[in-house]
C-alpha cells in the first residue's frame, strides 16, 4: 500500500494545478500542451476541472481496498498515456514539470499492482 500512497502524493500537485486553472489562475502554460500562456478560456477551465476530477478519482482508486484489479490497471494505463503525452508536450515547462512526476506515478502504480 505505500506505493499506492506515493501515487496519491504525486497526484496532489497535478490536481491542485488543475483546480487552480479551473478557478482562473494564470497557469495555462502548465497544462493541456501550454495552449494558453495565462488564464485559460472557459473551455480550458472546464477541461481543467474535468482533469482534476479524473485525476482525483484515479488516485482514490489506487488506495481504496475494494478497487477491482481491472480498474487499477486501467488507471496505470491512463497514467502511462498521460506520461507519453506530457513527455512530448509542446510546452517545455509542462513537459519538465509533469513528466518526472508521472514517471514516478507510473512506477508506483505498477509496483502497487504487482504486490
Amino acid at each position: 500500500m505505500p506505493w499506492a500512497w506515493l501515487y496519491v502524493a504525486c497526484a496532489v500537485p497535478s490536481v491542485a494545478v488543475s483546480v487552480g486553472v479551473a478557478l482562473g489562475a494564470p497557469w495555462g502554460r502548465l497544462v493541456m500542451g501550454g495552449r494558453w500562456p495565462g488564464r485559460a478560456p472557459l473551455r480550458g477551465r472546464l477541461l481543467a476541472a474535468a482533469q482534476a476530477i479524473l485525476l482525483a478519482a484515479m488516485a482514490a482508486a489506487m488506495v481504496l481496498p475494494a478497487t477491482p484489479a481491472l480498474l487499477h490497471w486501467a488507471v496505470v494505463a491512463l497514467t502511462a498515456l498521460s506520461l507519453a503525452a506530457n513527455a512530448v508536450s509542446p510546452s517545455r515547462i509542462e513537459a519538465r514539470l509533469w513528466t518526472p512526476l508521472l514517471a514516478v506515478m507510473l512506477v508506483a502504480g505498477l509496483v502497487s499492482g504487482l504486490r
